[in-house]
């Protein structure tokens, strides 16, 4: 209990009463654990040690104008656009974003971030010129705390995660709950808005790329967690293309997905139906693919996370998704306002029947089911 109490500001926020996580089994099996302790008191220590301790906020002030945003703890583009779904609360204000330069393309156009930095030097440089009022950091993480140190060692923060650690959290709902919280707003207040934006692969002006066919799905291949890679793409190509005689079939994906893209086009060569473009595309370039067709279909990563940005329906398929509801129901990382089929497994994806997949495929294709972007 000694323990517990000394590093309850690891675990205590109050907006987790209404965000789904594995909390309530974190502080049963794991909280006492010493990595996790050591993990919250090197993150206060630094914070103290630097001088920093002074300058945390509980709130964000109604008069803090300008606001930069550091977004450097978790380096995944999922992660990114997960963490910032709480940016529309601050609309009105000027918000900068710093990010890693990975991520930064994400948010390259928009809506609620004037600015994106990649280097905090140019946040300093902003800083000098028009001074920050304040400072959201994601985590209390020795890197960010530097890097906000870099941009201006005396300007005031409020924290995302804080010294949050250790269980799993429904990320897009506490960033936008989190943020509700550090605003003074209630939870009635926050019900109904949007914390998916649909800004990823807007047409730029003098853009007049055609749109794709009217029946059209990407598919995401390949995986960087093993856990996460689906084996039965093959099946779930048969079936679609059987069932739908019109459908295109777009391949997306990372290098990680070349040897299974190989494989499906050359076993599909004949339909004329299926294009493999893994490992060809910019970020950019795929969200534009993305926004020109009907559905996306893949595992739980950044794709998804991407295709959701870019207003299109989607089906995800989940495992080891240690997320529960307020009354104890296993939940996923989709949100209330994400047009989105979950299939979901206990270990890995593949567990997922590809019948089912297909079936989903067919329920939003077949049945006028299909949100059109927005």
């Amino acid at each position: 209990m000694a323990w517990r109490e000394i590093t309850r500001r690891s675990w205590e926020l109050n907006c987790l009463a209404v965000v789904p996580s594995d909390q309530a089994r974190w502080l049963v099996e794991e909280s006492a654990r010493p990595k996790w302790v050591l993990k919250y008191l090197k993150r206060w220590l630094y914070v103290l040690l630097t001088g920093q301790r002074g300058l945390e906020q509980q709130r964000i002030p109604a008069d803090a104008e300008r606001i930069l945003w550091v977004n450097l703890t978790a380096p995944s583009l999922g992660d990114a656009l997960m963490d910032t779904s709480g940016r529309s609360l601050l609309a009105g204000r000027c918000v900068h974003l710093l990010t890693s330069k990975a991520n930064a393309a994400l948010f390259a156009d928009d809506g609620f971030f004037e600015k994106v930095f990649v280097n905090a030097n140019a946040a300093a440089e902003e800083h000098v010129d028009r001074p920050y009022d304040l400072a959201i950091i994601d985590s209390y993480s020795p890197r960010s705390i530097s890097k906000k140190i870099q941009v201006s060692k005396s300007l005031p923060f409020v924290g995302l995660y804080g010294y949050l650690n250790g269980f799993e959290v429904h990320r897009t709902l506490y960033s936008y709950h989190r943020l509700g919280l550090l605003l003074g707003l209630s939870v009635d207040h926050l019900i109904g808005r949007r914390g998916v934006h649909h800004c990823l692969g807007l047409l730029k002006k003098g853009d007049t790329s055609a749109s794709a066919s009217k029946r059209s799905v990407c598919i995401g291949v390949g995986g960087e967690w093993p856990f996460r890679i689906y084996r039965y793409w093959g099946e779930v190509l048969r079936q679609v293309l059987d069932s739908i005689e019109d459908v295109k079939i777009f391949l997306l994906g990372s290098d990680n997905g070349l040897a299974d893209a190989t494989a499906l086009t050359e076993r599909f060569s004949n339909s004329g139906r299926v294009f493999n473009l893994v490992g060809t595309l910019s970020m950019d370039e795929s969200c534009r693919v993305l926004r020109k067709t009907d559905l996306y279909v893949g595992a739980d990563g950044g794709l998804w996370h991407m295709a959701s940005g870019c207003g299109i329906p989607t089906i995800a398929l989940f495992a080891d998704c240690a997320l529960f509801g307020p009354n104890g129901t296993s939940t996923t990382r989709a949100s209330p306002d994400q047009s989105c089929i979950s299939l979901s497994a206990n270990r890995e994806v593949s567990e997922v029947d590809p019948h089912l997949v297909s079936q989903a495929v067919q329920q939003i294709l077949c049945k006028g089911n299909a949100i059109r972007r927005s």
